[in-house]
């Protein structure tokens, strides 16, 4: 039976015997009481309290068979409604903070942050993690240049719990996720009543926010529920625009079938969030400090002078794009899901689902470091401050040489980058499963996975010139010798990267996965999967243009010649784990678990190499883990290890000529961590908290930069990835 909203419940038809009565829901311990029917109603009344660690939850993500969290023989993090809104998130990332094991970097703002998993080496985004929502991919590659995972998936009333697996069996139930798998699983509303929430925020910067859900029956066989939110604000850091501006909206309906449930969904996310980076700072012996002028903790390169661009094109026409658009995903996602009991322990689970996929990105970035004036004009046109005249883009005021070195307390100035990226993908997935459970103790699952993912990009950046203050002036320079402008508007130089690629990645997996309860305490399972994938593309080529205007900032703009290369990239894996629970009782259990995973490269490892080099990386990972709850405490502590073989990751630096150049580097790295997660309760007093303690460290890298000079950072440790985070 299910209880009404006020937690009235009736089970009929019960024969006379001895049963035990189990109430469970999410977010509280499992209550239990032993019931004897002799031909008279029982009245059973039931009091459930909250579950300290949610170790008694049923969970559903990396698992063959839905299971409570204490039987599970994977590392895995829950958070019911109310403890996402007790966390109180500014974004996906910031939520992904409550799980030990995941270092988050949310300094991008609500939107374009990374996630590094176990000490896992990477360039950013969500590269080994597979982002879910009700247990398929939130978009099919969670790591495309300018497309991190989160960009696509927004916090609101709409998720009814978070799962977040670390490790373990993720390559299994997932493509491309040694590091794990997060699932957002949505509110689907109930049969018996309707219920619904509003939420209505605000903030000291300028925030009008609304949040709503609701779901219900529409009759005994069909409910629904909606939900969603829009939002308007200034930012955290104030940029001198609306920084975020946006919403989504998500629906669903489910009909109730005599031995299961079919359900249609869609989801419409249309958000424009800012990207905040750069930060500048000076470093003295390793400490870190702020730049006179430019207060690091909410001050923003980003300005209104730098929000409009209009960059020429070689052939004509010119490019118009608005900063305030910033991260703009356009997403719009549906699918079907079928669950059939089919009768005799035989299962099935059908879930297909599409997502459309239209995004800009406009952010400000940083190149070379902050310098002098006179240090600027000296190194890029070999030219002293006599020869130059600087300026004030928007009012024209001159700037005297005399007020050069201590202009805003601190005579810097930057060249930053205008990065314009527009970024479409349609991908479509299906996954069927099907378990049989053979006899009370062993159960086995299996199932084929196959998406097709279409990604276009096309990249037009362009360098300008600010002084360094927050939300700073554009700078423009006048070459007096010469007679000619070095900068127009501002911009030191249009098109310093152009890209446009397309490709199209087509997946096949077969998986599977045995549990066996070999008594009562002890459980274990193995699983494996098998998985092709072919990925066919082309890059445009390109050249430098000189477009002939009277400044110089058009002299060399980079740009596509209409001419493109084709390449191909082929993999076949097999990755494979094996786990163990034991539990001691209904309070201690504890596991272990080995796995071989791997990551198949992405854009970044295919484009500027036209695939030549590209590998699949290879990750192995094991861990043992002690759970405990009680009333009033719960501990979950996992010790992990992990390798990775040959990792190719991309980096954009500057050449110091004003281009932007990508290196390839290969490495390997092996880390060694601990991961805590404990929720203590003091009558109604609460407190959580999950810490992470790790070494990564560089295996074996070595080799030759791009001067030629030989380098080994064997040892050192992993770049970006703290050893202690909590």
């Amino acid at each position: 039976a299910v209880s009404d909203f006020d937690g009235n419940y009736t089970i009929t038809s019960v024969e006379d015997g001895s049963y035990v009565l189990v109430a469970s829901y999410l977010g509280y311990t499992t209550f239990k009481k032993a019931v004897e029917v002799s031909g008279e109603s029982v009245i059973v009344n039931i009091t459930m309290e909250e579950d300290s660690q949610a170790l008694d939850q049923v969970i559903v993500t990396g698992t063959s068979n839905p299971k409570k969290k204490i039987e599970s023989s994977v590392a895995i993090t829950t958070m019911s409604a109310k403890t996402i809104a007790e966390a109180a998130p500014r974004g996906g990332a910031d939520l992904i903070k409550a799980i030990p094991g995941f270092y988050v970097e949310s300094s991008g703002g609500e939107a374009g942050n990374n996630v590094f998993a176990r000490g896992i080496p990477a360039d950013g985004s969500y590269r080994y993690i597979s982002l879910q929502e009700d247990g398929m991919p939130i978009i099919e590659s969670p790591e495309m240049m300018f497309g991190n995972g989160d960009n696509y998936f927004r916090v609101d009333e709409t998720i009814r719990t978070l799962e977040g697996v670390r490790g373990g069996s993720a390559s299994i139930f997932a493509s491309n996720a040694p590091g794990g798998i997060i699932n957002m699983v949505s509110k689907t509303g109930n049969y018996n009543n309707t219920e619904g929430i509003v939420r209505l925020t605000t903030s000291d910067f300028g925030t009008m926010r609304a949040d709503f859900n609701v779901g219900g029956p529409i009759n005994e066989d069909w409910k629904y529920n909606i939900g969603g939110f829009y939002r308007v604000d200034d930012g955290i850091r104030n940029v001198g625009f609306t920084a975020n501006n946006g919403g989504q909206i998500k629906a669903n309906i489910t009909r109730r079938l005599e031995n299961g449930f079919i359900r249609a969904y869609v989801k419409h996310l249309n958000d424009r969030n800012h990207f905040y980076l750069p930060i500048p700072v000076s470093v003295d012996n390793g400490d870190v400090n702020e730049i006179p002028g430019f207060d690091a903790n909410y001050g923003t390169l980003s300005s209104p002078e730098l929000r409009y661009l209009s960059a020429p094109i070689p052939g004509g026409g010119r490019a118009q794009q608005d900063l305030a658009d910033g991260i703009n995903p356009v997403l719009t996602s549906f699918g079907v899901q079928l669950q059939l009991d089919l009768g005799n322990g035989w299962k099935l689970n059908e879930h297909l689902r599409r997502n459309i996929n239209n995004t800009r990105f406009n952010a400000i970035f940083s190149l070379n470091d902050p310098t002098t004036a006179e240090a600027f004009v000296q190194d890029r046109y070999g030219l002293g401050l006599d020869d130059v005249t600087f300026s004030y883009n928007v009012s024209g005021e001159v700037i005297p040489d005399a007020d050069l070195g201590s202009l805003n307390g601190n005579g810097l100035i930057a060249e930053v980058g205008w990065w314009s990226v527009g970024l479409q993908t349609d991908d479509i997935s299906n996954n069927l499963q099907i378990s049989k459970r053979v006899n009370d103790n062993v159960s086995i699952t299996g199932g084929h996975y196959f998406s097709h993912n279409n990604q276009k990009a096309n990249w037009y950046w362009h360098n300008a010139l600010v002084e360094i203050k927050t939300k700073p002036g554009v700078l423009n320079i006048f070459d007096d010798t010469n007679n000619q402008a070095l900068t127009d508007n501002g911009f030191t130089r249009y098109g310093s990267t152009y890209l446009n690629y397309n490709f199209n990645t087509t997946v096949h997996a077969l998986y599977a996965n045995t549990e066996i309860e070999v008594s009562e305490a002890l459980t274990l399972d193995v699983g494996a999967r098998y998985e092709t994938g072919d990925i066919d593309g082309y890059s445009e080529r390109t050249d430098t243009f000189d477009l002939g205007g009277a400044t110089a900032a058009d002299d060399e703009v980079n740009f596509g010649t209409g001419e493109f290369t084709p390449w191909n990239f082929n993999y076949n894996e097999f990755s494979w784990s094996i786990g163990a629970n034991y539990k001691f009782d209904e309070h201690n259990a504890i596991f272990g678990r080995i796995a071989d995973g791997f990551r198949a490269p992405d854009d970044n490892n295919l484009v500027f190499s036209n695939a030549e080099g590209a590998v699949v990386e290879q990750v192995f990972q094991g861990e043992v883990g002690y759970k405990y709850f009680g009333e009033n405490i719960g501990l979950f502590a996992t010790v992990f290890y992990s390798t990775f073989d040959d990792v190719a990751f991309t980096t954009s630096v500057p050449d110091g000529s004003g281009n932007i150049i990508n290196e390839t580097r290969y490495a390997s790295s092996e880390t060694i961590g601990l991961e805590l997660e404990t929720r203590i309760k003091f009558g109604n007093f609460g407190f959580n908290a999950n810490a992470t303690i790790q070494d990564p460290v560089y295996s074996d890298f070595s080799g030759t930069d791009q001067n030629s000079n030989p380098f080994d950072f064997s040892g050192n440790n992993i770049r970006r990835i703290p050893s202690v985070y909590f």
